[in-house]
Protein backbone atom coordinates (compact mmCIF):
# COMPACT_ATOMS: atom_id res chain seq x y z
CA UNK A 1 0.00 0.00 0.00
CA UNK A 2 2.98 2.24 -0.94
CA UNK A 3 1.30 5.65 -1.85
CA UNK A 4 1.85 7.56 -4.98
CA UNK A 5 0.88 11.39 -4.17
CA UNK A 6 0.33 13.96 -6.48
CA UNK A 7 0.10 17.67 -6.05
CA UNK A 8 -0.82 19.65 -9.01
CA UNK A 9 -0.72 23.58 -9.61
CA UNK A 10 -3.24 24.75 -11.54
CA UNK A 11 -6.78 23.59 -12.43
CA UNK A 12 -7.18 21.12 -15.06
CA UNK A 13 -10.73 20.97 -16.13
CA UNK A 14 -11.99 17.89 -18.32
CA UNK A 15 -14.85 18.04 -20.47
CA UNK A 16 -15.89 15.59 -22.94
CA UNK A 17 -19.36 14.53 -24.82
CA UNK A 18 -17.72 11.04 -25.01
CA UNK A 19 -18.27 9.16 -21.42
CA UNK A 20 -14.74 8.07 -20.60
CA UNK A 21 -13.38 6.74 -17.20
CA UNK A 22 -12.67 9.35 -14.48
CA UNK A 23 -8.70 10.62 -14.27
CA UNK A 24 -9.49 12.00 -10.98
CA UNK A 25 -11.89 11.33 -8.80
CA UNK A 26 -12.87 14.09 -6.05
CA UNK A 27 -13.18 13.44 -2.55
CA UNK A 28 -16.72 13.72 -1.02
CA UNK A 29 -18.10 12.80 1.84
CA UNK A 30 -20.93 10.80 0.58
CA UNK A 31 -19.11 8.52 -2.01
CA UNK A 32 -17.02 6.41 -1.02
CA UNK A 33 -13.90 3.95 -3.22
CA UNK A 34 -14.65 0.95 -4.53
CA UNK A 35 -12.32 -1.96 -5.73
CA UNK A 36 -13.55 -0.89 -9.49
CA UNK A 37 -11.95 2.48 -8.72
CA UNK A 38 -8.60 0.17 -8.95
CA UNK A 39 -7.70 0.57 -12.87
CA UNK A 40 -3.83 0.49 -12.40
CA UNK A 41 -1.41 -1.99 -13.53
CA UNK A 42 -0.21 -3.97 -10.31
CA UNK A 43 3.34 -3.22 -9.86
CA UNK A 44 5.02 -6.90 -9.54
CA UNK A 45 7.85 -5.90 -7.74
CA UNK A 46 5.99 -4.22 -5.02
CA UNK A 47 4.88 -6.37 -1.52
CA UNK A 48 1.75 -4.35 -1.18
CA UNK A 49 -1.62 -5.72 -1.77
CA UNK A 50 -2.68 -2.34 -3.05
CA UNK A 51 -2.00 1.22 -3.92
CA UNK A 52 -3.67 4.98 -3.72
CA UNK A 53 -2.57 7.52 -5.73
CA UNK A 54 -3.88 10.50 -4.02
CA UNK A 55 -3.37 14.57 -4.30
CA UNK A 56 -4.01 17.32 -3.95
CA UNK A 57 -4.72 19.88 -6.58
CA UNK A 58 -4.85 23.90 -6.08
CA UNK A 59 -5.42 26.66 -7.95
CA UNK A 60 -5.31 30.55 -7.15
CA UNK A 61 -6.79 33.27 -9.04
CA UNK A 62 -5.56 37.14 -7.78
CA UNK A 63 -7.12 40.83 -9.02
CA UNK A 64 -5.35 43.40 -6.65
CA UNK A 65 -8.85 43.08 -4.81
CA UNK A 66 -9.22 39.23 -4.04
CA UNK A 67 -7.44 36.30 -3.98
CA UNK A 68 -9.38 33.49 -4.93
CA UNK A 69 -7.96 29.59 -4.23
CA UNK A 70 -9.46 26.35 -4.64
CA UNK A 71 -8.05 23.27 -3.14
CA UNK A 72 -9.32 19.99 -3.80
CA UNK A 73 -8.53 15.86 -3.42
CA UNK A 74 -8.36 13.72 -5.62
CA UNK A 75 -7.73 9.93 -6.15
CA UNK A 76 -6.16 8.83 -9.17
CA UNK A 77 -7.77 5.39 -10.62
CA UNK A 78 -4.97 4.81 -13.55
CA UNK A 79 -2.62 5.17 -11.00
CA UNK A 80 -4.37 3.02 -7.97
CA UNK A 81 -4.05 -0.95 -8.59
CA UNK A 82 -4.72 -3.68 -6.51
CA UNK A 83 -4.06 -7.47 -5.97
CA UNK A 84 -7.20 -8.93 -4.72
CA UNK A 85 -11.04 -7.17 -4.76
CA UNK A 86 -12.70 -9.17 -2.30
CA UNK A 87 -10.64 -7.96 0.57
CA UNK A 88 -13.22 -4.93 2.17
CA UNK A 89 -11.24 -4.52 5.26
CA UNK A 90 -8.13 -3.59 2.98
CA UNK A 91 -10.36 -1.64 1.03
CA UNK A 92 -11.71 0.73 3.58
CA UNK A 93 -7.65 0.99 4.70
CA UNK A 94 -7.35 2.37 1.07
CA UNK A 95 -10.11 5.06 1.60
CA UNK A 96 -8.58 5.86 4.80
CA UNK A 97 -5.85 7.27 2.17
CA UNK A 98 -7.67 9.00 0.73
CA UNK A 99 -9.88 10.63 3.71
CA UNK A 100 -6.03 11.79 4.82
CA UNK A 101 -5.79 13.65 1.52
CA UNK A 102 -9.01 15.48 1.94
CA UNK A 103 -7.69 16.05 6.01
CA UNK A 104 -4.62 17.87 4.28
CA UNK A 105 -6.50 20.09 1.52
CA UNK A 106 -8.74 20.55 4.83
CA UNK A 107 -4.83 21.39 6.49
CA UNK A 108 -4.67 23.56 3.34
CA UNK A 109 -7.60 25.55 3.32
CA UNK A 110 -7.04 26.26 6.77
CA UNK A 111 -3.39 28.14 6.46
CA UNK A 112 -3.96 30.21 3.52
CA UNK A 113 -6.86 31.58 5.44
CA UNK A 114 -4.42 31.86 7.78
CA UNK A 115 -1.74 33.50 5.98
CA UNK A 116 -0.90 37.10 5.56
CA UNK A 117 -1.04 37.71 1.91
CA UNK A 118 -0.27 41.44 0.57
CA UNK A 119 -1.12 42.47 -2.52
CA UNK A 120 2.21 41.70 -4.12
CA UNK A 121 1.63 39.34 -6.99
CA UNK A 122 5.49 37.96 -6.35
CA UNK A 123 4.87 37.22 -2.42
CA UNK A 124 1.20 35.69 -3.25
CA UNK A 125 3.44 32.95 -5.28
CA UNK A 126 5.73 32.59 -2.54
CA UNK A 127 3.27 32.35 -0.14
CA UNK A 128 1.21 30.22 -1.95
CA UNK A 129 4.07 27.89 -3.17
CA UNK A 130 5.38 27.38 0.34
CA UNK A 131 1.90 26.47 1.96
CA UNK A 132 1.57 23.72 -1.03
CA UNK A 133 4.51 22.52 -0.32
CA UNK A 134 4.64 22.53 3.36
CA UNK A 135 0.99 20.77 3.35
CA UNK A 136 2.45 17.80 0.77
CA UNK A 137 5.69 17.40 3.14
CA UNK A 138 3.20 16.89 5.60
CA UNK A 139 0.45 14.47 3.86
CA UNK A 140 3.11 12.23 2.91
CA UNK A 141 4.82 11.80 6.45
CA UNK A 142 1.38 11.03 7.76
CA UNK A 143 0.29 8.80 5.05
CA UNK A 144 3.87 6.84 5.69
CA UNK A 145 3.48 6.93 9.33
CA UNK A 146 -0.11 5.76 8.62
CA UNK A 147 0.93 2.71 6.89
CA UNK A 148 3.82 1.67 9.39
CA UNK A 149 1.83 1.73 11.78
CA UNK A 150 -0.99 -0.49 10.94
CA UNK A 151 1.47 -2.57 9.03
CA UNK A 152 -0.79 -1.43 6.00
CA UNK A 153 -3.89 -2.83 7.55
CA UNK A 154 -2.78 -5.90 9.21
CA UNK A 155 -2.69 -4.60 12.85
CA UNK A 156 -6.41 -4.65 12.82
CA UNK A 157 -6.21 -2.76 16.41
CA UNK A 158 -3.99 -0.43 15.50
CA UNK A 159 -6.03 0.25 12.30
CA UNK A 160 -9.34 0.67 14.24
CA UNK A 161 -7.53 3.55 16.33
CA UNK A 162 -6.50 5.13 13.70
CA UNK A 163 -9.80 5.17 11.30
CA UNK A 164 -11.13 6.73 14.54
CA UNK A 165 -8.36 9.54 14.60
CA UNK A 166 -9.17 10.11 10.91
CA UNK A 167 -12.53 10.48 11.40
CA UNK A 168 -12.06 12.85 14.48
CA UNK A 169 -9.70 15.03 12.34
CA UNK A 170 -11.71 14.99 9.60
CA UNK A 171 -14.25 16.61 11.57
CA UNK A 172 -12.52 18.96 13.51
CA UNK A 173 -11.21 20.41 10.41
CA UNK A 174 -14.85 21.05 8.64
CA UNK A 175 -15.08 24.51 8.83
CA UNK A 176 -12.37 24.29 5.92
CA UNK A 177 -14.36 21.12 3.95
CA UNK A 178 -15.48 24.17 1.22
CA UNK A 179 -12.78 23.90 -1.58
CA UNK A 180 -13.12 27.89 -2.38
CA UNK A 181 -11.56 30.58 -0.21
CA UNK A 182 -11.74 34.35 -0.99
CA UNK A 183 -8.85 35.95 0.57
CA UNK A 184 -8.19 39.87 0.80
CA UNK A 185 -5.00 40.90 0.58
CA UNK A 186 -3.52 43.68 2.90
CA UNK A 187 -1.85 46.71 1.38
CA UNK A 188 2.31 46.48 1.31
Amino acid sequence: MRLLLLSVFGLFLLSSSIKKPAEKIFWTESEMLSWADFKGKVKANYNSTANSAVGIETSFYFDRVMIDIVVKCYFVPKESWTKTKKNIYLLKHEQKHFDVGEIYARKMRKRFQQANFSNDVEEIKKTYADIVNNINKEMRAFQIEYDEATNHSIKKDVQEIWDTKIQEELESLAAYSNHEIIISPTEK
